[in-house]
């Protein structure tokens, strides 16, 4: 009987541990990403227009999402039903993020959109945060120069 309670608060202290170091590793890959942005403005859009940065983090796989297609979606009519890709004739602006997960948007008409990111077999939005999943809904003013930082996705999901 001893011996099975011995076991047992070592498997307790193991799991604390283990839990405790994905934490860390966690915080620690997110601030990795935090110099790129914080070292970089967003360009200086034209008169009227706006501007945006920032990195493509994907919580599920723990890393910067590198050389991947996106596309901000105008947002006249609410959030879109199904994603079929970037349509131009609709406002919709196509981008891709660079080896970094790093993207950067210049001379965006001033509005309301939604971040779509492709993923392997479809698209999928741009979140708040790892615990909540609403997509964002991104407002820019004319001439606004916005650092979005770690811009969360849950990619490949």
């Amino acid at each position: 009987m001893m011996l099975k309670k011995h076991i047992f608060t070592i498997l307790i202290i193991i799991t604390y541990l283990l839990l405790s170091c994905t934490k860390w590793a966690q915080s620690l890959e997110r601030s990795n990403l935090s110099p790129l942005i914080l070292q970089s403005e967003p360009p200086v859009p034209a008169p009227g227009k706006a501007s945006l940065i920032g990195i493509l983090y994907s919580f599920t796989g723990k890393g910067p999402i590198p050389n991947t297609v996106f596309y901000l979606i105008k947002n006249d009519r609410g959030l879109p039903s199904i994603l079929v890709g970037p349509r131009e004739t609709a406002g919709d602006i196509r981008g891709i993020s660079d080896q970094n997960g790093r993207i950067v948007v210049n001379n965006i008409p001033p509005g309301n959109y939604y971040l779509a990111v492709w993923a392997p077999y479809n698209w999928i939005f741009a979140v708040r945060s790892e615990r909540d999943i609403n997509p964002i809904l991104i407002k820019l003013s004319p001439n606004e120069r916005l650092n979005m930082g770690i811009i969360y996705v849950p990619w490949p999901n």
